[in-house]
């Protein structure tokens, strides 16, 4: 039998919002669907879904069991999100894994193995051997870890190699389909921030980086889409008396327009202080923009340290306002650093390519071809 005609798929997902349609919790049974697969989320809020089936439950082990348990003749494959690998939210899977043994289940980490790591040090470290002995014990009940980026498989590796062939990598994505849209004709160029304008996302940064080399560039933009928070207000309003007309702030926006104002863009800065995955440069790099980031969640996995867009130190308003300065004063270089992030981005980052990863990672657990 076909497999990809005799799997089902149950993605866990708690609290599930239209939004999340076009993120890695909407998109991953999306396109499993495509290819075949009989896809279902099991969350506890109703929403409306186009290609897949919703299943409204209590959501607790036993709940799932029941549910699982059900005879359907086909291959069963849980799917679930848990930000970190802990003990407390893996020791109720060890239930499922005991009465269905022949259930696949994988598991999704935003984080990393009891707690987020930071760079040259480990939270594994400073707990006890018990709790670190039982926490792989449950890792390895697991069929397949997913994580975001190489660098949280080598925080999981460095701590047991009991985990390897377990332990894979798939980035979130975008639709590539969203951003075939043709540029609209304008009279200036737009540098393009995307997400809440706040100063946790640094926007401050990149407002003071503009300001600093924007008369050098008339008909250039510096475009804001997103909600304004409070505590920004007044420093925003000090800025657009600043810059007048060559700042503006478009607002909250979605689907269509959103996608538009990302193709509409000559470049894309992503400012934050601090992110998990950086969805909005992924897509920046789906519009063909030339993308700047600040160091931090995966930029470095995402523009191949550098390779597909230009990495800055957070706070650097000098270093940002430089790489500014080079990607708006030269259209040679700002092409080829748009061809640059769009290769990149479909090469590893369309949503299409990134499930026929995972189709391989199933049909590697089933030992098929």
């Amino acid at each position: 039998m076909n497999q990809k005609n005799s799997t089902e798929f149950y993605e866990v997902f708690p609290i599930f919002r239209p939004f999340l349609i076009k993120k890695d919790v909407g998109a991953i049974p999306e396109y499993l669907n495509r290819i075949g697969y009989k896809t279902f989320i099991l969350t506890k809020t109703p929403v409306i879904v186009n290609n897949f089936k919703t299943k409204i439950l209590k959501l607790n082990v036993l709940n799932i069991h029941k549910y699982l348990k059900k005879e359907t003749g086909r291959k069963k494959i849980l799917f679930l999100y848990f930000f970190t690998l802990s003990t407390k939210r893996l020791f109720p899977l060890l239930f499922l894994r005991l009465y269905n043994p022949a259930l696949k289940i994988i598991v999704k980490t935003d984080g990393v193995l009891h707690g987020t790591l930071k760079k040259d040090d480990c939270a594994l470290k400073r707990i006890g051997k018990r709790i670190r002995a039982f926490l792989f014990f449950l890792c390895v009940k697991l069929d397949l870890i997913i994580v975001e980026n190489p660098w949280y498989k080598e925080q999981i590796l460095r701590v047991s190699n009991k985990l390897k062939g377990r332990v894979q990598v798939l980035p979130n994505g975008a639709d590539e389909n969203n951003y075939y849209l043709a540029r609209q004709n304008r009279e200036f160029k737009s540098v393009i921030c995307v997400g809440n304008i706040t100063f946790s996302k640094g926007c401050d940064d990149v407002l003071a980086a503009f300001e600093s080399i924007r008369e050098k560039y008339p008909k250039w933009k510096l475009i804001f889409v997103g909600q304004v928070y409070d505590d920004f207000k007044e420093i925003l309003a000090e800025y657009q008396s600043k810059i007048g007309s060559q700042l503006e702030v478009r607002g909250y926006l979605e689907g269509q327009q959103l996608y538009q104002e990302f193709v509409n863009a000559s470049i894309y800065v992503l400012c934050s202080k601090k992110e998990s995955w950086n969805l909005a440069l992924v897509e920046a790099m789906a519009s063909k923009n030339a993308v700047i980031t600040s160091l931090c969640g995966s930029a470095e996995y995402i523009t191949d340290h550098g390779a597909a867009g230009y990495i800055y130190e957070q706070g650097n308003q000098k270093q940002l306002s430089g790489i500014l300065d080079k990607l708006m004063g030269n259209t040679e270089l700002r092409r080829e650093r748009q061809e640059a992030a769009a290769g990149r981005f479909d090469k590893y980052f369309k949503w299409s390519r990134i499930v026929d990863d995972l189709d391989l990672m199933i049909k590697t657990l089933y030992n098929q071809k």
